[in-house]
C-alpha cells in the first residue's frame, strides 16, 4: 500500500508542477500580446523596424501558446495518470479492509464456539443442581418444614437464574436436553458474518470488484 500512496503523491505533485509552468507561461503569453500591441500601427504603416519587432513577437507568441496547449495536454494526461493511482490505491485499502474484517470475523466465530461450549457446561451443571435440590426436597422429612421452605425458595431462584440466562442468550434453550435442539452460536455468527469469511488471499480480487466502502465484503451485483 505504501507504494500505491506513492504513486499518488508522485502524480499530485507533478500536476502541481506542471499547472505553476502553466501559469508561467500564461504569464508569458499575457506579457507579448500586450508588448506587440503597441507595434501593430507602426508596423503597418512604414515603420521597417517595427514590422520586424511585431514579426518576432508574433513568433514568440505562436511559439509560447503551442507551448501552452502542450502544458494543458500535459496536465490531462497527468491528471488520468492520477486518477489510475488512485484507483489502485482504493482497490488495496479496499483489500485490506476486506483482510481485516476477515480475521475479525473468524476470531468472532472462534469466540462463539467458547461462548457455546461454556454455555452448555453452565446448563448442564444447572441441570445437575436443580436435580439435586430435587432429590433433597423428596427426601426431605415432614417435620422439616422451614428447610424445604428454603429448598422451595432456592428452587425458585434458580428459576430465576435461567430465566436471566434466557434474556441475555436468547439461542440457548434453558437447560437443553439435547444440545442440537437448537441452533448454536456458532453457527448464527457464522450465518450473519459468511460474506466477511473470505480467503485472505483472494482479498485483492474482491477488492478489484467492490465498489470502495461496500461494507458486506461481497462483490457487486449486476442489475441485470
Amino acid at each position: 500500500m505504501d507504494n500505491a500512496s506513492k504513486e499518488v503523491e508522485r502524480w499530485q505533485g507533478v500536476i502541481t508542477d506542471l499547472n505553476q509552468k502553466r501559469e508561467t507561461a500564461e504569464g508569458r503569453v499575457d506579457s507579448l500580446v500586450k508588448r506587440k500591441s503597441s507595434l501593430a500601427l507602426r508596423a503597418h504603416t512604414g515603420d521597417e523596424k517595427a514590422r520586424k519587432k511585431l514579426a518576432a513577437r508574433n513568433a514568440e507568441l505562436l511559439t509560447d501558446r503551442q507551448g501552452l496547449e502542450d502544458l494543458a495536454e500535459a496536465v490531462r494526461q497527468a491528471e488520468a495518470e492520477l486518477a489510475g493511482a488512485q484507483e489502485a490505491l482504493a482497490v488495496e485499502q479496499e483489500a485490506e479492509r476486506l483482510r481485516v474484517l476477515s480475521g475479525l470475523a473468524m476470531e468472532r466465530v472462534k469466540a462463539s464456539a467458547v461462548v457455546d461450549q461454556r454455555c452448555q457446561a453452565l446448563a448442564h451443571a444447572l441441570a445437575s443442581y436443580f436435580s439435586i435440590g430435587d432429590q433433597i426436597y423428596r427426601h426431605i422429612g415432614s417435620g422439616d418444614v422451614s428447610f424445604g421452605a428454603k429448598v422451595r425458595s432456592t428452587g425458585r431462584a434458580d428459576g430465576a437464574v435461567a430465566h436471566h440466562l434466557d434474556s441475555f442468550l436468547g439461542c440457548i434453550t434453558r437447560i437443553p436436553k439435547d444440545s442440537r435442539d437448537g441452533p448454536t452460536l456458532e453457527a448464527m455468527e457464522e450465518a450473519q458474518l459468511a460474506r466477511l469469511l473470505i480467503n485472505p488471499d483472494k482479498a485483492d480480487e474482491i477488492a478489484g470488484m467492490n465498489p470502495a466502502g461496500n461494507p458486506t465484503g461481497e462483490p457487486e451485483r449486476s442489475a441485470a
